[in-house]
């Protein structure tokens, strides 16, 4: 919805979508600028919303104060388009209320890389009722039970849900972890350890398969890595009872791992095909850029940092940046070396299927001396589960 001086200019539609129905409960305003392109978003809050549509284009204001929820559609947008979004964006994450942007696949670093993401929650088509008009729905419950509450609300009104809260609650720290690596901002670690914890509750409740079929909807493909190897390093910690110290280190870890991909080109990231030698070196460089960002945070854990430069490296000194051998490679490493290296065996790859749990766990015992093999031994159950 927009103020009433640019009213009949960028205004698309202030009724509700269904003519003939009552009037929905949730006044929700999608921001677009192609309301034919954002059918899908319409049709999705349709039964359940009155949806108006805004033009975010300078010139026409949008009344911020006119809706209970705002939805930005960004469509496929170019780097110039996002960062003119991301002013956009600024304006809407100051409000109490729920503010949802929609990417296009393989948008997500990119909008990471403009500051977008923080303070949103960000999705990425195609989307889903359970993922998008479900958690929308639930967190604007919670802002009228408690006049503006945060995800930690969600716990009590997900039910048999609950890690749809920790998807977001994942997605989140994702977004925030990335943004302080592209503009060294300085990453608010408690927050980060908030997340860690629904992440840790939820996975101890739900399993690592439940946790595994979510994250594959997700189409940022490093998105989808960071929190299948996050996931799959807590499964791990929950069957050999770690204490909750330990795991939350395990968490924080796996989610910050791959940090320094944020520096890491696009093109190389995104690349729908095996990445060719001279895209491996640089790929390869991405625990150095990792550390080199790390070094502008206060009071970050030396476990942290140990994991973000040496999660490729191997007991036998053949990984990487290093070379380091077994001595040298802390436990925690070592089993985050082991979730990620699963992890990307099971993931949804465009040039090749993903591999079952089982299979998985093969290549890991065909390793050998690489990698830890009291611990391959002790994560066998939880391995052949992550299939999802």
């Amino acid at each position: 919805m927009i103020s009433s001086a640019a009213n009949q200019q960028s205004r698309f539609d202030v009724s509700s979508v269904l003519e003939g129905q009552s009037r929905p409960a949730w006044r929700t305003c999608l921001i677009t600028d192609n309301k034919a392109a954002s059918d899908d978003i319409i049709e999705m809050l349709a039964s359940g919303h009155a949806v108006s549509c805004a033009n975010p284009a300078p010139g026409f204001p949008i009344d911020w104060s006119g809706a209970d929820a705002f939805v930005i559609d960004a469509g496929r947008k170019t780097a110039e388009d996002m960062l003119e979004l991301s002013r956009l964006v600024a304006s809407a994450a100051r409000l109490s209320k729920p503010v949802f942007i929609v990417l296009g696949p393989t948008m997500r670093l990119l909008a990471a890389r403009v500051g977008l993401l923080v303070g949103v929650n960000a999705l990425t088509r195609p989307l889903s009722t359970t993922t998008f008009v479900d958690v929308l729905d639930l967190l604007l419950e919670a802002n009228a039970k408690s006049h503006g509450a945060d995800r930690s609300h969600l716990r009590r009104l997900i039910g048999r849900s609950e890690n749809v809260e920790a998807i977001s609650a994942a997605d989140d720290a994702m977004d925030r972890i990335f943004a302080a690596g592209l503009t060294r901002d300085r990453l608010d670690y408690g927050v980060i350890e908030s997340r860690a914890s629904t992440i840790i509750d939820t996975l101890g409740d739900s399993g690592i398969g439940a946790w595994i079929s979510d994250v594959r909807r997700h189409h940022d493909q490093t998105y989808q890595h960071c929190l299948l190897v996050t996931g799959i390093a807590v499964a791990f910690g929950h069957q050999l009872r770690m204490g909750r110290d330990d795991m939350r280190r395990i968490a924080i870890g796996a989610l910050m791992h791959d940090i320094g991909k944020a520096h890491i080109p696009l093109g190389i990231l995104d690349k729908p095909a095996e990445l060719n030698p001279d895209e491996m070196a640089i790929m390869r460089r991405h625990p150095e850029f990792g550390v080199a960002i790390l070094r502008s945070q206060r009071h970050l854990p030396k476990e942290i940092t140990d994991i973000v430069l040496n999660h490729h490296e191997y007991l036998n000194g053949s990984g990487y940046p290093n070379g380091l051998t077994a001595a040298e490679i802390p436990d925690i490493v070592r089993l985050i070396t082991i979730a990620d290296v699963l992890g990307a065996l099971i993931e949804q790859r465009s040039y090749r299927a993903p591999m079952t749990g089982k299979e998985a766990y093969d290549v890991l015992l065909a390793m050998g001396s690489k990698l830890d093999a009291d611990i391959v031994r002790a994560i066998r159950p939880t391995a052949f589960k992550a299939t999802g």
